[in-house]
């Protein structure tokens, strides 16, 4: 809940900057922006777009990536608080590389992730 609550303080002021320099198309300077992804999706979509990309990337970095056992794949080991932190280490990493569009509710993200990260998601799916 602390969480859920930082998050939402710092929506307003941690992602004004994202979308300056986007262009028709998603396009930012020459290549694609890293949040152009989002464009023309619904909120709630986005989020769940958001969380899949999560979840893909655990199942990529355990298929393709040597085994790495991590978040949801970390087998025996994996605890609500592992995927959670698992998670957030995503999410960082996300707003890092500009990959967040603006404006995101950190709270309506986080509900979303509560109800899909406690399943694994395959490319099949």
């Amino acid at each position: 809940e602390k969480l859920r609550k930082r998050c939402a303080k710092d929506d307003e002021k941690s992602q004004s900057s994202l979308w300056q320099g986007v262009v028709a198309g998603g396009m930012h300077e020459d290549r694609p922006h890293p949040a152009g992804w989002a464009i023309g999706l619904p909120k709630k979509k986005q989020y769940e777009w958001f969380v899949d990309c999560y979840r893909m990337r655990v199942d990529d970095d355990y298929c393709w990536g040597g085994g790495n056992l991590h978040g949801l794949y970390e087998g025996d080991d994996a605890s609500a608080g592992s995927v959670v932190s698992d998670f957030l280490i995503f999410c960082k990493l996300a707003v890092a590389r500009g990959a967040v569009p603006t404006p995101w509710s950190w709270a309506e993200c986080l509900d979303v992730a509560a109800c899909l990260l406690i399943y694994a998601f395959e490319k099949s799916d």
